[in-house]
């Protein structure tokens, strides 16, 4: 992990705090030199200074024990948002996807840019990127209590019928998520328990809707990072995304459950839990703003691994949280699975496209023989 430090702010602070930068130095057991902090700074456009995850930590000590500063405080303004996120979310953020560039695949491409022009899907990225920004706005009132209120706020003005950012590209039965608005909507303030859980479910249903149509688009690449075992983990990642979101949509819809002490959800851990993953789920989310985002996006591909982890993670949760335990589906379930029908769907339309341009392409390279040999008098 990189954190971005302001060097201008830092060398102010150190002035004010009479640090010189042999001090530092000899206080980081000479990890922190003057010349590694100014040469990295000075090749940087902003100035600023980027740190790995063990310089970080020791600076942070430093300024901490010493100066009494927070190490957010040094940060830059783009750096200093991730300090509202867990270290898992971070890491997660930054390899969830994965970049090479011999993974590029023009089929990707196309196929992406195809659901970049689609107003459903375009609708979930924005939702996606405005519910990460009231999760890393500093300016927001302390207490995460307060993000998850406007979180909900933002969901039911603008994600509810007739909202701007509408959202009807979920993959969920319109009857689910009718239901679900319509409880974000009408939860009181006091019952917070109630109110993680019902952003948690927004969160998950918002995460499968988007990775649904990107791990839809991978299955059938045929770059050796999206083709063979990649494939069939990409489709199993979906399909029990697919489950475990539907199922915990269920459970809310049919059971409507009621957490009877507020307080002791909070005092027992599981809410601090269950607004752990909820960020993991919206930071999974932005990332996948972000691979649509780039301008290299068709060097870019799903890292299985940690998806897997993401989905295991909240199948877990889920069943801390009361579910009955959850049966993930395997390969041979693909017909009984919303992504395996359509999978399969798409997979037959990719190989019958793929024969009609290689017939066009014998056809135009026949033609080409023919007038060149026209040409040449031969016929």
């Amino acid at each position: 992990m990189s954190v971005f430090i302001d060097r201008d702010l830092l060398k102010r602070l150190m002035v004010e705090k009479r640090m010189s930068y042999s001090k530092l130095e000899g206080l980081s057991y000479g990890l922190l030199t003057k010349s590694k902090l100014l040469n990295r700074a000075s090749r940087r456009e902003d100035h600023s200074i980027r740190l790995n995850d063990k310089e970080a930590k020791e600076l942070g000590r430093i300024l901490d024990e010493e100066l009494n500063i927070p190490l957010k405080v040094v940060c830059t303004s783009a750096c200093r948002a991730d300090y509202e996120l867990s270290f898992d979310a971070i890491d997660l953020r930054e390899s969830l996807f994965s970049e090479r560039t011999e993974s590029y695949d023009v089929d990707y491409q196309k196929r992406l840019t195809i659901q970049l022009q689609s107003h459903e899907f375009t609708r979930l990225l924005n939702q996606a990127r405005s519910l990460y920004t009231i999760l890393t706005d500093e300016e927001d009132q302390p207490g995460y209590d307060n993000k998850v209120s406007r979180a909900l706020t933002f969901i039911g003005e603008r994600c509810a019928p007739g909202g701007m950012a509408y959202s009807a590209g979920m993959r969920l039965p319109p009857s689910y998520l009718q239901v679900l608005i319509e409880k974000i909507i009408s939860l009181p303030g006091h019952l917070h328990a109630d109110r993680a859980i019902y952003f948690h479910a927004y969160a998950l249903a918002l995460t499968y809707s988007l990775f649904f149509r990107i791990l839809l688009i991978s299955v059938d690449m045929r770059n050796p990072y999206r083709k063979a075992k990649i494939t069939d983990e990409y489709g199993n990642s979906a399909m029990s995304l697919e489950k475990i979101t539907k199922s915990f949509l269920e459970y809310l819809v049919n059971q409507q459950p009621q957490v009877e002490n507020q307080d002791d959800f909070w005092e027992t851990g599981k809410e601090y839990e269950l607004n752990e993953h909820t960020n993991l789920l919206i930071v999974a989310c932005d990332a996948i703003v972000n691979h649509s985002e780039s301008s290299s996006f068709a060097s870019q591909y799903v890292n299985s691994k940690r998806l897997q982890s993401m989905i295991e993670r909240e199948r877990r949760l889920l069943e801390k949280l009361g579910l009955p335990p959850i049966t993930l589906p395997a390969v041979s379930d693909l017909v009984d699975t919303d992504f395996g029908k359509e999978a399969l769907i798409f997979q037959k339309i990719m190989r019958e496209q793929k024969l009609c341009e290689k017939y066009l392409k014998e056809q135009i390279e026949n033609q080409t023989l023919f007038h060149q040999l026209l040409f040449l008098g031969l016929i």
